[in-house]
């Protein structure tokens, strides 16, 4: 992962914003899924990859999801997978499916391991499958947090990336069709379902290529300025901007603890890029300017040089004519 990726999935590794981003994508804002609920587990699986040979055991293919956490409250067990992409994929549901793929061969890896260590089969049915009549799978649910700038242009269903012809046949009707689910940033229309710390970072995000809108939002929402360490420190990653970050201790507040003045600290990284700019545009003019002069310089060398090149031709002129008066006389002469 990329460091913009890296710092998302380290925010939301939090519980109680994970909780807060599930319960608003997937349940309307509902309080279902409570923190205390919540287990960060190995995103990691292992699939096989090809056959075992008489002298290799099979190889293993690894599928790494960026953030998986386990839910459990009672009877429901619940694993949500999460992954960030800054940049658009149009191989999404592709890659959804394959990562789901995984996350369930992995319990049924676990299930038949179990089997056969207990050898408690009741069928050769149940043998062959590694999976008793009576087993059952946890669901799994993927959730991609898309926090790109561009607008998300690819895929998002397995049907749109299918070449189905003119359908003639009406298969489309019947083709099986797969749907990721994508938390696209920067279209969300506002953040009104979110609860946490998280819907300030939203909100930060969804309008970060409008500098008015942003500037307004940060001056009219009070809670910009006391924002908390993690969520100050995350926005300088996804927003491009260390100015806030190197800066920070400047906008620390000591009377809230470890909390910043996010509305300061974007108008002083405002200011800082405008100078910059106007420093870039200073020092390209002053180029222009020493370029200029070297031109002018070269120009009066060039000038002056020519001016001796006809003061030359002019002498030369001169002793033609007078070879020629002097020709002319001696062949007058009979010479």
């Amino acid at each position: 992962m990329g460091k913009a990726n890296n710092a998302i999935i380290n925010y939301l590794s939090d519980k109680k914003r994970f909780a807060d981003m599930i319960n608003a994508e997937l349940y309307g804002g509902r309080q279902v899924i409570k923190p205390e609920g919540l287990t960060e587990i190995s995103a990691t699986t292992y699939t096989k990859k090809g056959k075992a040979t008489s002298t290799m055991p099979p190889k293993r293919r690894e599928r790494r999801s960026d953030l998986a956490m386990v839910y459990e409250d009672g009877a429901i067990y619940r694993m949500f997978l999460t992954e960030a992409q800054n940049k658009i994929m149009y191989v999404l549901p592709v890659r959804s499916m394959d990562y789901l793929a995984s996350a369930y061969k992995k319990q049924l890896d676990d299930i038949s391991r179990e089997h056969e260590r207990c050898d408690d089969y009741n069928s050769y049915a149940e043998r062959f499958s590694g999976f008793n009549k009576t087993d059952k799978l946890k669901p799994v649910y993927l959730l991609w947090v898309y926090h790109g700038e561009e607008k998300w242009d690819g895929a998002e269903s397995l049907k749109e990336i299918v070449d189905l012809g003119e359908d003639s046949d009406g298969f489309g009707r019947i083709f099986q069709d797969f749907k990721a689910h994508i938390i696209k940033i920067n279209e969300m229309p506002d953040t009104e379902k979110y609860n946490t710390e998280l819907k300030s970072l939203l909100d930060l995000l969804r309008i970060r290529t409008d500098k008015d809108a942003l500037k307004m939002l940060v001056n009219d929402d009070k809670k910009f300025y006391n924002v908390d360490e993690e969520t100050y420190e995350t926005a300088a990653v996804l927003l491009n901007a260390p100015y806030i970050w190197r800066k920070r201790k400047k906008y620390r507040s000591d009377t809230e603890g470890r909390t910043y003045d996010m509305c300061k600290a974007l108008r002083d990284w405002e200011a800082e890029i405008t100078e910059e700019k106007n420093k870039i545009i200073d020092e390209q003019n002053a180029q222009l300017e020493q370029k200029n002069a070297q031109l002018e310089q070269q120009n009066a060398q060039l000038e002056q040089q020519n001016a001796q090149l006809e003061q030359q031709n002019a002498i030369i002129d001169s002793l033609e004519k007078e070879n020629a008066l002097l020709k002319a006389r001696l062949e007058a002469a009979g010479l």
